[in-house]
């Protein structure tokens, strides 16, 4: 696979609006299916813990099931990668029928925050067209690439407070700043508020939460709210000084009535959420994947060459984003099963980047595996704006941390997976430091030439 562009489309497509398609077995699941049990403890703890082997019993049971308090859902990796670049099928909770899951998530928020548009990514054409050419300059490959220096020197920075510590938490103290970092500087927001962001991240996502609690949603609408306030003074101050920034760029475009302050307020909360939260648990992923797996990680320490493998594992493993979600425009038919116009879709992607069909050995984390073609990044017109970003920061990130720290183990019971079915990533990994060794550099480099980045300037201003 092309790493930073998406795979290539899939034909034909995944639906039909003929009545007469040949069906294929499907799952109803009646009270008493064993399935119906199973797709319960997708919501339970250890669901949430290790939801592989139920994604496997469903996938082989049938490509659809239906889920409860989500609706039909895909589990197999073909089945999946057609919906993804089906033209026809829509993001926006405006189309899902009224009543809906989908629907009442939109439907719940106050009247201020439904004059916000949606997130990028639950927007369809013609808004999400225009809307994504105006930020894909600064989240391209080119973008990316100049921004290699600033990722190492922010990991060794982080490091630092690190490496003469006994034990720590590389989530809290790693694997949230450092992406967190990186996305204030592409917006131009002070570093100083990043604690305050992580909070109010942490609570807007639970918006996206089909079974959160009230006390969960009204803290995700304060959240919501103080960080369309911030963005809004943010816009105003660039409006009167502008500087080389994403959100200078965005009050322009607002000058030349590209888009409304109203589209550029929800894009900014849109990026600085999404920009670090799902790289979060890519990296915590990543860095537990290659502790569990210690000859993995000394494979890569003998063959640099393969880091961009390692990533693109990781995301086929432990995909951030393991459910996605389509809605039909019109009556149609898939799998067997007759859908509705505004009926909701929910792709299972965790399931189908483990489909034995296409991945050999699919629970097995292998950073010389070929061909890597995950959906964790969705695909067709959807594909994540942030892939190139999310593969460079994990990249450089987990390689330093590693350089930095090769005596690391897990701590017992220190680890915690996120409490919730739409994400998937580790909210507490405990690590503690063994004695000294000698270090392997890879190609023959000294400490003093991997180290170069310290007579770097300060670059986090």
């Amino acid at each position: 696979m092309s790493h930073g562009s998406p795979p290539r489309a899939f034909k034909p497509s995944a639906v039909s609006t003929d009545r007469n398609l040949r069906p294929i077995r499907t799952s109803t699941m009646p009270e008493q299916c064993p399935m119906r049990a199973l797709m319960r403890l997708l919501s339970t703890r250890a669901g949430l813990d290790d939801p592989h082997p139920i994604y496997a019993a469903l996938r082989e049971a049938a490509p659809m099931h239906e889920l409860p308090h989500f609706g039909p859902g895909l589990t197999r990796y073909a089945d999946v990668r057609a919906v993804l670049f089906d033209r026809d099928l829509r993001v926006s909770s405006q189309a899902a029928k009224p009543g809906s899951a989908r629907a009442d998530i939109a439907a719940k928020l106050p009247p201020d925050l439904q004059a916000l548009p949606p997130p990028l990514f639950l927007q369809d054409d013609p808004a999400h067209k225009r809307l994504r050419r105006l930020i894909a300059s600064a989240f391209s490959q080119r973008a990316v690439d100049a921004l290699a220096g600033r990722m190492e020197a922010i990991a060794h920075m982080l490091l630092d407070a690190l490496e003469d510590r006994e034990a720590f938490d590389a989530i809290e103290h790693f694997a949230v700043p450092f992406p967190a970092l990186i996305i204030a500087h592409i917006l131009g927001v002070r570093a100083g508020r990043l604690g305050q962001f992580r909070i109010w991240s942490e609570a807007v996502i639970a918006e996206l939460h089909p079974l959160a609690s009230p006390v969960e949603r009204e803290g995700a609408i304060s959240a919501h709210r103080a960080l369309a306030h911030f963005f809004r003074g943010e816009l105003a101050e660039r409006r009167h000084s502008p500087c080389e920034d994403l959100i200078s760029e965005l009050a322009r475009a607002e000058g030349r009535s590209e888009l409304s302050e109203e589209e550029a307020v929800s894009l900014c909360v849109n990026l600085l959420v999404a920009g670090h939260f799902t790289t979060t648990d890519l990296i915590g992923s990543l860095i537990y994947l290659l502790l569990k797996h210690p000859e993995q990680r000394r494979l890569l320490a003998r063959q640099p060459a393969l880091w961009p493998q390692a990533v693109d594992e990781a995301l086929r493993i432990e995909p951030p984003t393991p459910l996605l979600a389509r809605v039909f425009p019109k009556a149609a038919q898939l799998c067997g099963r007759a859908f509705e116009q505004g009926d909701n879709l929910n792709l299972f992607v965790a399931a189908a980047n483990r489909d034995p069909r296409v991945f050999p050995d699919p629970d097995c984390f292998d950073v010389t595996r070929n061909d890597i073609d995950h959906v964790s990044f969705g695909g067709g017109a959807h594909y994540c704006l942030g892939a190139p970003l999310a593969r460079a920061e994990a990249e450089i990130a987990v390689r330093v941390f590693f350089e930095r720290l090769p005596r690391l183990s897990l701590i017992e019971r220190g680890l915690a997976w996120r409490r919730s079915p739409n994400f998937r990533g580790l909210s507490r990994l405990e690590l503690k430091q063994g004695p000294p060794e000698r270090v392997e550099w890879p190609d023959g480099a000294t400490p003093d030439q991997t180290n170069q980045w310290r007579s770097m300037p300060c670059l986090l201003e």
